[in-house]
């Protein structure tokens, strides 16, 4: 999916993006990263998510095409909807575990995760990759609720993390948050998915709340969200 180059610098918001391009980052659209609009309103916020264990961050935006097994064979089959965000439920397993996942189907009759992130990390070590404009609204955060409100993805970036922290991830996320809050000043504000969506999500799974606070400690922003 190309970007229109038109959305690097949003003009109808002053003094809050700089421009839609993060300074230093490779760009590389995920796939979903122009299925939202452009933001209404200055983010504010700041949102840490990770890649679950097993996962690239990078690899599952950019192509979250998912298998179909014979369960989603048969929804397609029977005319589940195309275009529409439907969390999936599959049978039990041998153990009884029930799974749930939010999937789409897509017009080329694929299934895929609606997700996205402004940046991910490809490695753990960082090894930073922009994969959405900052001018755009993604789906990073839907169903969450912070400071009483829902709609989080409209109001905030969201920086996906590797799933395990090498060495040197600390320092490169400084660097990387160095460079990307000029850009963005409107962000006043930061917290965890696992905050705002506590009985869903518990990423980022690399760091624990101490860390993420010693990562955040010295750029000004207030922690907000539940803990």
């Amino acid at each position: 999916m190309p970007y229109d180059s038109s959305d690097t610098h949003d003009a109808d918001l002053p003094g809050a993006i700089v421009s839609g391009l993060a300074p230093g980052l490779t760009y590389k659209e995920a796939y979903f990263a122009s299925s939202g609009s452009l933001f209404k309103a200055s983010p504010d916020l700041l949102v840490i998510h990770s890649a679950s264990v097993g996962n690239n961050p990078a690899k599952y935006l950019l192509d979250p095409t998912e298998p179909e097994d014979a369960y989603l064979q048969q929804l397609r089959l029977g005319g589940h909807p195309v275009g529409k965000i439907l969390t999936v439920t599959w049978p039990p397993d041998a153990k009884g575990r029930v799974k749930k996942q939010s999937l789409m189907l897509c017009k080329d009759k694929h299934w895929r995760r609606p997700a996205c992130a402004h940046i991910c990390a490809q490695s753990q070590e960082g090894d930073w990759l922009q994969t959405a404009l900052l001018t755009r609204v993604v789906w990073h955060a839907g169903g969450s609720t912070c400071e009483g409100k829902g709609h989080v993805n409209d109001r905030s970036i969201g920086i996906e993390l590797p799933a395990k922290a090498g060495a040197g991830l600390f320092d490169s996320w400084q660097s990387l948050l160095l460079n990307l809050l000029p850009t963005v000043p409107s962000i006043q504000k930061w917290t965890t998915h696992r905050w705002i969506l506590p009985k869903l999500k518990r990423d980022p799974v690399c760091w624990s709340n101490g860390q993420v606070r010693l990562a955040m400690d010295g750029f000004g922003l207030t922690e907000v969200g539940e803990r």
